[in-house]
């Protein structure tokens, strides 16, 4: 049973490194490179942004098929799979000649980074740990993010010493190297789940309710997670203001530095804490906390520009709340949504990500061109969380889905 275990952690322990490398080291480095190409080829910042503009919408079309191909042909076949559209393919971006070449990639990459970021995690822990599942997906979260803490003084190390397409070779060839390790440490998962299937499932266990109820409580649930996974994203994406946001507020060039550690050291304990209180207290109560909390970031994000200790406070708050997209939503569609559509359910979900990234991005460019500040963008921001959190607990207050499964554990 304990050597079980630790194979399980193993592979917890190989999910973060293949995950880690794939999202906050390669995606999000796409950025940091912009700079450099275009003072070398005299390109506008706005036209390259939408190579991630491209890889995330791609990402998004593809995930539905990729929920599908992930029951058909098995975790760890979509896993290989992604990692071969993720790291060669951000290696060529160090010799695609022309923007349309750029644009071209970025369509491969978008689809095997959704395969690497969004599905592999709760695909694997969902299977290896059943219903502990969510403090094995804190755990890989911390994990994966202290991965992409590790990459970007090492990517800024290479794009100083070696330029920027020596450095995407180095970052893709590293990243292809590691991951397959990670994935040389991956098991071999059978088509049940991890769960006895001998045992009633709570969908055969819960007392039979008319099936248009249930069509109804399914649709609730799924149109909720599907809304609070994209604001949640979206949210997260402020992270890439925070240059700005110290700028426009007056602080020096070491607050700056601190807010990113801070937001860095409160994901880490997010990612820990939200898989905990997941597996306590229920993913559906974490997620009115993930709201709640993610308001006050904002508020204090408004006193903030006026007080670098509040502004540092927001920060980390900031990095609490953002680490819990990769731990609720699965952990909640488990709970919620039939266990035998988990994984289409699960994509179909994850859809409101990418989705979300291009939206809001936007949008938090957009409001800054117009007002010269983020005031607008926080007010947007605030209301989006407030709103969330009255259709969450709407939601979670007419469906019996939670409490359906709960029930069913406490019966047995």
């Amino acid at each position: 049973m304990e050597k079980t275990q630790g194979r399980a952690y193993l592979s917890v322990g190989a999910l973060a490194l293949i995950r880690g490398l794939a999202g906050p080291g390669l995606f999000s480095s796409m950025g940091v490179f912009f700079p450099y190409i275009a003072a070398s080829r005299g390109l506008s910042l706005s036209a390259l942004s939408w190579t991630v503009s491209l890889a995330a919408l791609s990402g998004a079309v593809f995930l539905p098929a990729a929920g599908k191909m992930y029951e058909r042909y098995g975790a760890r076949r979509m896993t290989l799979c992604g990692i071969l559209l993720t790291a060669p393919v951000f290696a060529l971006f160090g010799v695609a000649g022309k923007l349309w070449m750029t644009y071209l990639l970025a369509v491969p990459f978008g689809c095997g980074t959704v395969l690497l970021v969004n599905l592999m995690a709760p695909l694997f822990t969902e299977r290896l740990f059943g219903t502990r599942q969510g403090g094995a997906l804190g755990i890989l979260m911390a994990g994966s993010g202290a991965v992409g803490a590790a990459v970007q003084p090492l990517l800024a190390f290479w794009l100083a010493s070696r330029g920027w397409q020596t450095a995407y070779f180095l970052l893709g060839g590293t990243a292809f190297c590691l991951m397959l390790l990670g994935f040389s440490q991956l098991p071999h998962l059978s088509v049940t789940p991890r769960d006895d299937p001998s045992a009633p499932s709570a969908e055969t266990s819960r007392p039979h309710a008319p099936a248009k109820n249930k069509r109804r409580e399914n649709t609730l649930v799924f149109f909720a997670l599907f809304l609070f996974q994209g604001v949640v994203t979206g949210y997260s994406h402020f992270r890439q203001s925070f240059a700005m946001f110290h700028q426009t507020a007056g602080f020096s060039q070491g607050i700056l530095s601190l807010s990113l550690t801070f937001s860095m050291i409160g994901a880490a304990v997010g990612a820990l804490s939200w898989g905990a209180l997941t597996k306590r207290r229920g993913a559906a109560r974490c997620g009115s906390a993930v709201l709640v909390f993610g308001g006050i970031s904002v508020l204090l994000f408004f006193f903030g520009a006026e007080t670098p200790a509040a502004y540092l406070i927001a920060c980390t708050l900031h990095g609490v709340v953002s680490a819990a997209i990769g731990v609720t939503v699965p952990a909640l569609a488990r709970e919620c949504l039939p266990e035998r559509d988990y994984g289409r359910a699960l994509s179909r979900v994850m859809v409101s990500a990418p989705l979300a990234t291009v939206l809001f991005m936007q949008l938090y460019g957009a409001l800054y061109d117009a007002s010269g500040n983020f005031s607008s963008s926080l007010w947007l921001l605030f209301f989006t969380l407030f709103t969330m959190l009255l259709l969450w607990w709407r939601c979670f207050g007419v469906s019996r889905a939670h409490r359906g499964r709960k029930s069913v554990s406490q019966d047995t």
